[in-house]
């Protein structure tokens, strides 16, 4: 996995600096609780990523995969009642 930078504007002895925060390591609902907690370009750049993230093709296959799961339980659920 490529390393992920966000820029963070740190205000510092009412001075205005530009931070990296790397965020490869962070979990999809670290980013997202980390997303309403910053503004400004950061949140433009944590949107970019949660999209990358939520829709690269073996996140998408994974979904898919335990949506076709619980919709076969139900079936059987179903089959079973009667």
């Amino acid at each position: 996995m490529k390393n992920t930078y966000i820029p963070i504007e740190v205000n510092k002895q009412n001075k205005v600096k530009t931070w990296y925060l790397d965020v490869t390591n962070l979990g999809l609902e670290e980013l997202i609780s980390l997303k309403n907690e910053l503004n400004g370009v950061s949140v433009s750049c944590l949107d970019a990523i949660i999209y990358d993230r939520t829709c690269s093709s073996a996140f998408m296959h994974q979904i898919r995969k335990e949506r076709k799961q619980t919709g076969k339980r139900k079936i059987q659920k179903k089959i079973r009642r009667r």
